[in-house]
């Protein structure tokens, strides 16, 4: 919900309802920066399609909200989203991953129509991946942020 671990988060996780869940969660302001926050989100995903809509407002700002969609034709997939988090940032992105065998290579590309820097950065990310085990794989990518760019190689085990 708000970040990686909340220790003072109160949260609820409705059971799955044929691929339709939601969870509500309330964090204290002692973890988000003096500012108390909640966080919404309803995802769907049966089958070959996902979608999810997710919604968060802290003390003070308006409501952030973001919705995406993702439509799995077999070894191809594509993604696309909106977000909205009024004071960072505002844009949409769209992507693909196609997998051969164990293999497989990710491209995505996100465009802001606003940000807190006032610039109007287009981002992308575009990933190769190789998997050693079920769950193990090695990979490498090239990320472009708001004109920096980043490279990546590795090797990632899941626990």
């Amino acid at each position: 919900m708000g970040g990686a671990r909340n220790s003072s988060e109160f949260s609820y996780k409705t059971p799955d309802f044929g691929g339709l869940s939601a969870k509500l969660g309330y964090i204290m302001k002692a973890d988000n920066g003096g500012n108390a926050k909640w966080d919404l989100n309803v995802i769907y995903a049966n089958g070959p399609i996902a979608a999810g809509l997710s919604a968060n407002k802290a003390k003070g700002q308006k409501v952030g909200y973001a919705l995406g969609g993702k439509y799995n034709f077999g070894n191809f997939a594509v993604a696309a989203s909106y977000s909205d988090n009024h004071k960072v940032r505002r844009g949409f992105s769209i992507g693909g991953t196609a997998n051969f065998g164990a293999a497989s290579v990710t491209l995505d590309l996100t465009r802001d129509t606003k940000n807190l820097a006032g610039k109007k950065y287009t981002n992308g990310l575009l990933e190769g991946k190789y998997a050693l085990s079920k769950r193990t794989f090695m990979y490498a990518a090239y990320l472009r942020h708001d004109g920096n760019n980043n490279y990546g190689l590795g090797v990632r085990h899941n626990f």
